[in-house]
């Protein structure tokens, strides 16, 4: 295949040209690279074979240069006195555009299973129903009041009334009872009852007492006792001796000791 390319850089058995057809940079493997400079007009002939590679690489057969479409050389600068010669001012070179090829994605493939739980949907909380609640009066809050505070009445305290008590209501006939006539009664005349002296009572020292070892006491085996038989003893016939106390005579009532 045929390729016409304007040569870039110059490597070590490569060259790095870009094609006029295509406006896309390639590598041509070739062993003499050495032949060329950058900005000469190459003819290619290749193979046919292109690589993916970026950029992508061809294997030259032969190589020509497109005299037609050589840039000339830059002419030999010339030594002149200061402030006599003009600087040689060279044109800028204008390399060609380079197209990139479009980037081709695959497409995205949609999700494979079952799709995602969505949460279920709560609706907003209702409004309250009825009357809307009470507002505070609007304004400041009440003062406290101003100045010192109430004094205490002054001067001696009310005296209790003077004169008998009221009577009750009469609901019996007759009087009300009369209060006791009287002296109160005193109360108990000397100090009061000491306490006991000493120290209080210890409880008792020791191991409390054990319970009895042993079964239980067993009930008589038996009959029980006859009841005596025949008749009773009789009482004593006659009056009983009376014998005087032993010691002196008590007092009669009455009469002084």
């Amino acid at each position: 295949m045929f390729m016409q390319a304007v040569v870039i850089e110059v490597y070590l058995d490569q060259l790095l040209v870009i094609d006029l057809d295509t406006r896309q940079d390639v590598i041509v493997n070739t062993l003499a690279s050495r032949q060329f400079r950058p900005g000469y007009v190459v003819n290619i002939w290749y193979d046919g074979i292109m690589t993916n590679s970026i950029p992508p690489q061809i294997n030259a057969l032969q190589i020509t240069v497109d005299q037609s479409n050589v840039f000339p050389p830059a002419p030999p600068v010339r030594p002149c006195p200061p402030n006599v010669c003009l600087p040689n001012i060279r044109p800028p070179f204008i390399w060609p555009p380079i197209l990139f090829p479009p980037v081709v994605r695959p497409p995205v493939r949609p999700p494979v299973g079952r799709p995602p739980v969505r949460p279920p949907v709560v609706p907003p909380p209702r409004p309250p129903v009825g009357r809307p609640p009470v507002r505070p009066p609007a304004g400041p809050p009440p003062r406290p009041p101003v100045g010192p505070p109430p004094r205490p009445p002054v001067g001696p305290p009310p005296r209790p009334p003077v004169g008998p008590p009221p009577r009750p209501p009469e609901t019996s006939c007759g009087p009300p009872p009369r209060p006791p006539v009287g002296p109160p009664p005193r109360p108990p005349v000397g100090p009061p009852p000491r306490p006991p002296v000493g120290p209080p009572p210890r409880p008792p020292v020791g191991p409390p007492p054990r319970p009895p070892v042993g079964p239980p006491p067993r009930p008589p085996v038996g009959p029980p006792p006859r009841p005596p038989v025949g008749p009773p003893p009789r009482p004593p016939v006659g009056r009983p001796p009376v014998r005087p106390p032993a010691g002196r005579p008590p007092n009669p009532p009455g009469r002084p000791r």
